[in-house]
């Protein structure tokens, strides 16, 4: 167990040397150990969902807690991807339609296959969060 370890164990001399004159650079104490300013009578105003970052009263997005605004980035994301799927399958059934279809429409058929149901994928998955 690391309670029957001392660090003598684990570091050389040098090394355990090293490690002390860092934290005295960096304000540790002789034990290298420095202490929170912590007051346990602090209230915070909501405590589920905190704002923590606001730069704009004019954005509407900056009266979303933090919460809700992953709900809405995530709402954009995934209505995003279903239109860049759908527009894609779209584009390129009106070139299969039209009868203009070649070798490099034939590429770009097949990277719509690919890519489609990643999206589709990443669609219901955002849907379920």
């Amino acid at each position: 167990k690391s309670e029957e370890k001392k660090p003598s164990d684990i570091f050389s001399a040098f090394e355990l040397e090293q490690i002390k004159k860092q934290g005295h650079e960096w304000g540790f104490g002789e034990t290298l150990m420095k202490t929170c300013p912590y007051d346990p009578d602090f209230e915070v105003k909501e405590r589920r969902f905190p704002k923590t970052f606001s730069f704009s009263e004019s954005v509407p997005s900056e009266f979303l807690n933090d919460y809700q605004f992953q709900v809405y980035a995530g709402f954009i994301m995934y209505a995003t991807m279903v239109l860049a799927g759908l527009g894609m399958e779209y584009l390129v059934w009106q070139i299969m339609l039209k009868g203009e279809w070649n070798e490099g429409k034939e590429y770009k058929w097949r990277v719509a296959q690919f890519v489609f149901p990643i999206l589709g994928a990443t669609t219901i998955g955002l849907a379920n969060t």
